[in-house]
C-alpha cells in the first residue's frame, strides 16, 4: 500500500512569521482587542469567524488578497526540509502557502484536470512528485477557502464527485464527469486522478494538522475509509501524528477516541520541544514508509 503524507499548518509556526489560522484572523480583523475579547473570537468556529469578518468590516473587498498578503513573506524551515525528504510520492496539504513546493526549487502547477475555485485536481509537481494544496493556493485567489461556505459548498463538491460526478463540457472527454475510482460511474478510460481517491485507497500519514471539527469534508472521508472497507473495498489506513510539547489534554483524548473509533491509528510525541517531538514522528513516519511506492 502507497503511503501519502497530509501536512497541516503545524510546520509553518516553527518559522519565525509563522501564524495559527486564529491569528491570521487577528490580523485581518485589524483592530485591537484585550485579552478577554481575544478569548471570546478564538472561541467562535474559524470558518464562521471569516464570515464574520467579511461581512462587517470588508463589505466586498477583496479579503482574499488581505490573506495573501499576511502569508507571502512565509519562509520554509528545517521541518519542510525533512517532511518533503520522506519517501512519498503524494503530499496534500491544507496550507496555501508554497513552504513544501517553492517555485525556486522547480515545482510548477500540474493539475490533474482544469479547475478555478474548487480543488479537487489542484496540485503541482516536480520530479514525478505531487503537491496537493486541497484547500486552495496563493497564486489562484479564487480557489483559497477560509469561511463556512467554502466548506459546506466543498463537501457538497467531494459527494458528488463520489456518486453522480462532476460534470463538465470538455470535448476530449466526451463531455463525460469526473468519477472518484470509488463510484458506480467510474470509467477507467477516463479516470482523472484527484487527493480525495488518495486520501481513501492510500495509506496516509497526517502530521501538523489540529483536525479541527469544522474540517467536516476530511472527517466524511475518515468514516468513508472505514465503511469502504467493510463493503470489501481496498482502502488504506489513516495514521494521525500527534506532535506537541503537553500531555494530552481533554481536547486531544476526545480526537484520539474519536479517530480510533473509525479505525485510525493515533500516535502521540510529546516532548520539551516541538522540534525534538516532530523529530520522533518523522522518524516514525520514515520507518513505516520504508522505500516509496507509486500509487497506481
Amino acid at each position: 500500500m502507497a503511503n501519502v503524507l497530509f501536512v497541516g499548518n503545524g510546520p509553518n509556526l516553527l518559522s519565525g512569521n509563522g501564524s495559527t489560522w486564529n491569528g491570521l484572523l487577528t490580523k485581518l480583523e485589524g483592530d485591537s482587542a484585550d485579552a478577554e475579547e481575544l478569548k471570546i473570537r478564538n472561541e467562535m468556529p474559524f470558518t464562521l469567524r471569516f464570515e464574520s469578518i467579511r461581512e462587517s468590516k470588508y463589505h466586498g473587498q477583496d479579503l482574499m488578497a488581505k490573506v495573501k498578503e499576511q502569508l507571502s513573506d512565509l519562509q520554509s524551515n528545517q521541518i519542510h526540509d525533512q517532511l518533503m525528504a520522506l519517501p512519498v510520492e503524494h503530499v496534500l496539504t491544507t496550507n496555501y502557502d508554497y513552504t513544501l513546493d517553492p517555485k525556486q526549487s522547480g515545482w510548477k502547477s500540474d493539475n490533474a484536470a482544469p479547475e478555478t475555485t474548487y480543488s479537487l485536481f489542484r496540485r503541482r509537481s516536480s520530479n514525478a512528485r505531487y503537491v496537493w494544496h486541497i484547500h486552495g493556493e496563493m497564486d489562484n485567489l479564487q480557489s483559497i477557502f477560509l469561511g463556512h461556505d467554502n466548506y459546506v459548498n466543498y463537501i457538497h463538491r467531494i459527494k458528488n464527485f463520489l456518486s453522480t460526478g462532476i460534470q463538465t463540457e470538455r470535448k476530449d472527454r466526451d463531455k463525460r464527469p469526473y468519477f472518484s475510482k470509488f463510484a458506480k460511474g467510474h470509467d477507467e478510460k477516463f479516470y482523472v486522478q484527484s487527493w480525495v481517491d488518495l486520501f481513501l485507497e492510500c495509506d496516509v500519514h497526517m502530521i501538523g494538522f489540529t483536525l479541527d471539527y469544522t474540517e467536516n469534508h476530511l472527517w466524511d472521508l475518515i468514516r468513508r475509509k472505514q465503511s469502504l472497507k467493510r463493503l470489501g473495498l481496498t482502502t488504506g489506513s489513516l495514521h494521525y501524528h500527534r506532535v506537541s510539547k503537553n500531555q494530552l489534554d481533554v481536547k486531544s483524548k476526545a480526537r484520539k477516541r474519536l479517530l480510533e473509533s473509525f479505525s485510525a491509528k493515533f500516535h502521540d510525541y510529546p516532548d520539551d520541544s516541538y522540534a525534538k517531538s516532530y523529530a520522533r514522528a518523522l522518524d516514525s513516519i520514515k520507518k513505516s514508509s520504508g522505500q516509496m511506492s507509486k500509487v497506481k
